[in-house]
């Protein structure tokens, strides 16, 4: 049996619909955002010896602090922010996830240029115990029973009229830094640049979100 087949129903048990996820980070499957429990489940039958797992985050109620470095003096700013969590991950390349309960976020990619963490409320992440190229995802802190008491991130400020979320001031008495439209426009182009350069080795238009916000 495969991680996903053996990890499926521990989710299901805790409200999570999860699917197959290949070694490279690309789901095994369409329309994996809307996946629910029953398709999970069947998924779990079909994809018996998958190795490797995700789950759609706004679907799930569950919104990841992405902290992409291996650095834990990283994550610990990121946690004085944002708030504790009970339930940390470590991804299989040693960098770490920080579970929340949603709370209206979107996906932000890199939402202060100069920190390596993105806030990740839509879209899907890859969920441990699954097997990657890099590595294992393990569960460093927590167990699936914290998933159900999951804190509201902190540090945000949520519009449902707008698409993104903003930084609201941090919770540390140092100041933010100003984050200008110029800034923005300067990573649009930058990333429309880089999806041009990724798109020749991508199978599909899902295949190439996922490698845009990895």
């Amino acid at each position: 049996m495969g991680v996903f087949a053996e990890w499926q129903p521990r989710y299901a048990e805790h409200g999570v619909a999860t699917f197959p996820v290949g070694a490279n980070k690309v789901p095994a499957v369409k329309g994996y955002l809307k996946i629910g429990s029953a398709t999970s489940s069947q998924l779990a039958m079909k994809f018996p010896d998958n190795d490797a797992f995700g789950f759609a985050c706004r679907r799930n109620k569950i919104t990841i602090l992405d902290v992409d470095t291996t650095d834990e003096r990283v994550l610990a700013d990121g946690l004085a922010r944002h708030g504790n969590t009970p339930f940390i991950v470590r991804s299989g390349s040693g960098n770490f996830q920080a579970w929340y309960r949603h709370n209206g976020e979107t996906r932000r990619v890199r939402p202060e240029p100069d920190k390596p963490i993105d806030i990740l409320g839509d879209g899907f992440v890859v969920a441990p115990p699954s097997k990657g190229s890099k590595g294992t995802y393990q569960i460093i802190q927590g167990t699936m029973d914290d998933l159900a008491n999951l804190p509201k991130m902190k540090g945000l400020k949520i519009d449902p009229n707008k698409k993104q979320n903003t930084l609201s001031p941090p919770l540390s008495p140092s100041p933010p830094e100003n984050i200008n439209s110029k800034d923005d426009g300067a990573r649009n182009n930058e990333l429309w640049r880089e999806c041009m350069k990724m798109v020749r080795g991508c199978r599909n238009i899902e295949e190439l979100m996922v490698k845009a916000m990895d």
